[in-house]
């Protein structure tokens, strides 16, 4: 992964996981996930409903 400049990662908006059947909530910082790999980047750089939403189930 890139270095990330804090700035940038302080900037970013909260998006919210929601993983496995009990639907446990992860919440990390879309500039974190816009530099992992790319199933994880598509859900904050594109215009999907997870995008504008802040949500991935």
């Amino acid at each position: 992964m890139d270095n990330l400049p804090y700035e940038q990662l302080a900037a970013s908006k909260p998006f919210r996981i929601l993983v496995g059947k009990d639907k446990k909530e992860f919440m990390m910082h879309a500039g974190l996930l816009a530099h992992l790999p790319r199933p994880l980047r598509a859900l904050v750089n594109n215009k999907m409903k997870e995008t504008n939403e802040g949500l991935a189930e």
